[in-house]
């Protein structure tokens, strides 16, 4: 892991609970669950954890969960030995991309293993689950910490330290409640417009309830420059930006590329990766969803540029270059929703392993015993059938692992045309093909036709999963290297999770070719690549993106509000703020709480911004309605209602209707606000089961 350059700014609570955890002779917690929305800052403290390991040189091992295959057989020759009996620490960062199976793994097999006298930190935007937080064993070993936006004093030392005036300094956190991201964007704006920033964000911060877009938005004005604009639209389209492939999608000769790859490096929201320089997500999203919106046109063509020049690359790259060169293909089409959730929790390199031919018997037994258990053993029998007809077409993933390699998938292609005719009436899967091919698709000499007669994945068969995106690989190599390849077909158990993604993928739905085994009728598709090549398929493939998405129907809103995770203290004074305004639901919808966890997982995402005042409105009428049940508060609660809920007019007024002198009023006032607030941060901060 690359450690920052700049020094930590604020987490002075957060990074002592760590430090006086390793000076103490036992440690007082063995698991240190850190966990907070995107961009709050969860990969700088761990940073800053590194550090401090560093400077008391105290072992350190740190895994990015998403950059290891999801296998229990990666992690395991990732992860250090559990027994090394020394002080050490272990931190998994991004670990909301672990799957259940790994999950259980790290809980029940590998971490129970590790001495104690090491402390281990997992890191992701959620906590824990209940698996974890119910567990009578780690229960008792377990501290959560979760990370809010910065304090007001942490996010002006921020400001401070990157050189901005303190005339801004009250704008800027009005602007971004504290929010670690927005605050870097809002300083790298600050230093390109020469010391200032926008007057309409500092004047009417309430316009702009997604602060990341709107701070994207004033670093992409005109002023920036035409072709610095374009590479930072480019590094949002691309997995990884290089001199090289900025250089082929801008096309423009009189661009400086090496000037502009500095300056994109230069900018704190883009880190420089083993293969390029990779933005951060949030802003990768906010740009690609606001390029769409604003040029649609525009966004067309560098998006263009990108498929023909990895198209290029793929078709003439070597074996060992073309899976990465096609995942990184793969991921220009990241902002379909049939291609988010089939690729969700990959990164490039967990797809590289490729797969291998059968091994030996082990392998043919291992095989039936996962056809047996995800299809029946109907199935498991034509499985046999064809490792004795045609062994050479199983093509297997491996996990590999300490003592052995473990199969993790299977990708079974029969080659038609080679089959005896008697072999084509056998399995009623094959059988139903070749009778479409005879009727609609007839192979002409030295034409070729493939079936995909079992493709499934050890754990979630044939679910969306991260291996599906290593089964796709396969198939595309597979389309690459067969010559004259004129069909292909592609059954599914589960035409429902499937069928769009098939349908984005060009194969069509071949009714007549379903079969039924084992009681069960599997649904097949189908692509002739007479009429669309597998070159020109991949171009589509990227082409019919614009088709799921609808240009039409993309609008502003589109863009996933962020959760903001307010600081205590700001968290009290937008309680204030909202008690204030508490009739108007307009002014209620531009409070931070409209963002927060009080309001966001009670809306759906296109809920509109009154929509959200009106369930921030709901959930501050029901803590009254808390206090006003107990006995002890329920004076306070009538204070509440007659001063903000349903109020009578001023103070003094509410105060001689409830016949209470000034001073007393007051005094239950304060009190009413501070038990509100009270319940409301509960409610704001508890971790779910």
């Amino acid at each position: 892991m690359r450690l920052s350059t700049n020094p930590l700014i604020g987490r002075r609570r957060e990074l002592a609970l760590f430090t006086e955890a390793l000076r103490a002779s036992e440690l007082p917690f063995s698991l240190l669950n850190v966990y907070g929305p995107g961009g709050v800052g969860k990969t700088t403290l761990l940073q800053a954890f590194l550090a401090h390991c560093t400077r008391e040189e105290i072992p350190a091992h740190f895994l990015n969960v998403r950059l290891i295959e999801p296998t229990v057989g990666s992690f395991s020759q990732a992860l250090p030995s559990p027994i090394i009996a020394t002080r050490r620490v272990l931190i998994l960062d991004t670990i909301e991309a672990l799957s259940p199976e790994l999950d259980t793994w790290l809980r029940e097999n590998y971490l129970p293993q590790l001495s104690l006298e090491t402390l281990v930190v997992l890191s992701g935007r959620s906590p824990l689950s209940a698996l974890w937080r119910h567990d009578m064993g780690w229960s008792a070993l377990l501290m959560s910490l979760p990370l809010r936006n910065l304090s007001h004093e942490e996010a002006r030392a921020y400001l401070e330290q990157r050189g901005l005036t303190p005339f801004w300094h009250e704008s800027a956190l009005a602007f971004t409640h504290g929010h670690p991201l927005a605050l870097v964007l809002v300083a790298d704006l600050y230093h390109q417009r020469a010391g200032s920033l926008p007057q309409d964000l500092s004047e009417h911060p309430e316009v702009a309830p997604n602060v990341i877009q709107a701070l994207l938005d004033n670093l992409m004005q005109p002023e920036l420059g035409v072709h610095a604009r374009a590479a930072l639209e480019i590094c949002a389209l691309l997995w990884a930006a290089t001199e090289v492939n900025l250089a082929q999608i801008l096309q423009d000769d009189t661009a400086d590329t090496a000037r502009l790859f500095t300056w994109l490096r230069s900018l704190s929201f883009i880190e420089a990766g083993p293969r390029g320089l990779v933005l951060h997500e949030i802003a990768r999203e906010c740009l690609i969803a606001d390029l769409r919106w604003r040029n649609p046109e525009r966004y067309e063509l560098l998006a263009g540029r990108a498929r023909t020049y990895y198209i290029e690359r793929i078709w003439h790259a070597s074996d060992d270059e073309q899976p990465l060169l096609l995942l990184d293909y793969v991921f220009l089409s990241h902002g379909s929703q049939v291609v988010r959730a089939i690729f969700a929790h990959n990164d490039p390199q967990k797809a590289l392993a490729g797969a291998t031919g059968l091994h030996g018997p082990q392998d043919r037994q291992a095989l039936r015993a996962m056809l047996e258990h995800h299809e029946g053993p109907e199935s498991a029998h034509w499985l046999d059938y064809w490792l004795d007809v045609t062994p050479e077409g199983a093509l297997l993933l491996r996990a590999p692992s300490p003592e052995a390699e473990t199969l993790s998938g299977l990708l079974y292609g029969i080659s038609l045309e080679r089959l005896s005719e008697a072999q084509r009436t056998e399995d009623p899967a094959i059988a139903a093909a070749w009778q479409y091919l005879e009727a609609h698709a007839p192979l002409r000499p030295g034409e070729r036709a493939t079936y995909f007669r079992f493709w499934m994945v050890q754990e979630t068969y044939q679910q969306v999963s991260p291996l599906q995106l290593q089964l796709f690989i396969e198939k595309v190599r597979l389309y690459r290297a067969t010559k004259n390849l004129s069909f292909s077909f592609f059954p599914v158990a589960d035409p429902g999770a499937w069928g769009g993604a098939l349908l984005y993928a060009g194969l069509q739905r071949l009714e007549e070719a379903d079969f039924t085994v084992g009681g069960k009728t599997y649904a097949v598709f189908g692509h002739d690549w007479r009429l669309v090549s597998p070159t020109r398929w991949l171009t589509r493939l990227a082409e019919s993106e614009q088709q799921l998405i609808g240009n039409s129907s993309l609008q502003r809103q589109d863009i996933p509000l962020p959760l903001i995770a307010l600081s205590e203290e700001s968290f009290q004074a937008a309680v204030l703020l909202a008690l204030r305004v508490f009739p108007q639901r307009d002014a209620l919808a531009t409070n931070p709480l409209a963002q927060s966890r009080l309001v966001l997982p009670r809306v759906n995402q296109s809920a509109s911004p009154q929509e959200r005042g009106q369930v921030l409105q709901a959930r501050i009428q029901e803590a009254v309605a808390t206090l006003q049940a107990t006995p002890r508060r329920s004076q306070l609660a009538l204070v509440l209602e007659q001063t903000y809920l349903h109020p009578l007019g001023s103070q003094e007024k509410v105060a001689e209707e409830l016949g209470l002198p000034s001073s007393t009023y007051r005094r239950y006032l304060r009190a009413a606000i501070v038990e509100l607030t009270q319940l409301l941060w509960q409610d704001e901060t508890r971790i779910f089961a």
